[in-house]
């Protein structure tokens, strides 16, 4: 048996044993038991995410987009053009910095983008297939569902020259490379 397969059938008996001990332990189970509860999502249906894409749907002018990024919510906003976190400074360990960072790719590699390899060529069939049946259950024709991929791909494609590839992040001097201390005023 594949050991991801036995760690996943592990960790959902151990969800749907006893309850667990402790704070940190129960929020898990209480999330489990949440992504596991069919009848209440069935019952919804569509309309929270329909809701979420419509939003994006009305997103026309930069404006627009700038409201997007400014009135909803990190964790309710469907993609990112840049992901901002907290992390240890590279300089001094002891200090914290926020880090601003690209968006991510749905082919993970932006070597992807220039030269498709077959993992690569897997992978984007594979996401397009779940997308497009995705977009089929909220409304949109196959033909529009397409167009949504196309361009989604499209844009990554043209953002992807100013994104590191993997092999890039794998060497020595890429956290020195990546290590662009400035102010706020400065990024502005």
């Amino acid at each position: 048996m594949d050991l991801k397969v036995l760690a996943a059938q592990n960790l959902r008996d151990m969800f749907l044993s006893n309850a667990p001990q402790g704070h940190d332990a129960r929020l898990a189970c209480d999330l489990f038991n949440l992504m596991m509860d069919w009848d209440s999502r069935n019952a919804q249906g569509i309309t929270p995410l329909k809701e979420m894409t419509d939003a994006v749907e009305a997103i026309d002018t930069p404006d627009a987009l700038n409201a997007y990024f400014r009135e909803v919510p990190p964790e309710d906003q469907l993609g990112s053009l840049w992901s901002i976190s907290l992390e240890p400074d590279l300089d001094d360990s002891s200090k914290r910095v926020l880090t601003l960072s690209e968006c991510q790719l749905l082919m993970r590699n932006s070597a992807e983008y220039k030269t498709l390899t077959a993992y690569g060529e897997v992978r984007k069939a594979a996401f397009s297939a779940l997308a497009g049946k995705m977009l089929v259950k909220l409304g949109y024709s196959e033909n529009e569902a397409r167009k949504k991929i196309d361009n989604c791909f499209a844009f990554e494609g043209m953002v992807t020259p100013a994104i590191y590839t993997t092999e890039e992040r794998g060497r020595s001097d890429y956290p020195s490379r990546i290590n662009n201390h400035m102010s706020c005023k400065e990024l502005l």
